[in-house]
């Protein structure tokens, strides 16, 4: 994923917003692969501060994991 920063860059004092859907290939987290099926969702602000451009948002998908004691899997859906 790819944001163009050129008019953020030349626009000090503003905020743009952005609401992006993008879709992840697997992760390989130590030994384990996690696949997110579904596109994440992605809010994200930039603001630039006249100095330095400032990125806050939240990421949410969803995604299956596996249980280290059973090995079931269960549905975890992540927000940060």
């Amino acid at each position: 994923m790819f944001i163009d920063v050129t008019e953020i860059r030349i626009s000090p004092g503003r905020t743009f917003h952005f609401d992006l859907e993008e879709k992840v290939p697997p992760l390989n987290i130590g030994n384990d692969e996690v696949n997110i099926e579904k596109p994440i969702k992605i809010a994200l602000d930039i603001r630039n501060t006249g100095r330095l451009l400032v990125f806050s948002g939240h990421i949410t998908g969803d995604t299956e994991l596996a249980c280290c004691r059973c090995l079931e899997t269960y549905p975890f859906r992540f927000h940060y």
